[in-house]
């Protein structure tokens, strides 16, 4: 990965009310094992309280 690249789309699935992703970072394949790992998104916030916000499509890469 590198920043600024996708990492996924987000949609509403399964017994959800509302779009929404699962994201984190851990230190090895087994989730009952792995520690998560501290992470800081950068050049956006967070939403919470219900709060809500739009993220802009990133622009396209130029041509070579």
């Amino acid at each position: 990965m590198r920043a600024g690249q996708v990492l996924a789309r987000v949609g509403n699935s399964g017994n959800s009310t509302e779009p929404h992703l699962h994201f984190q970072l851990m230190d090895g394949p087994d989730p009952d094992t792995a520690h998560g790992i501290p992470f800081t998104w950068r050049g956006m916030g967070v939403p919470r309280n219900r709060e809500t916000f739009d993220v802009p499509e990133p622009a396209p890469a130029p041509q070579a």
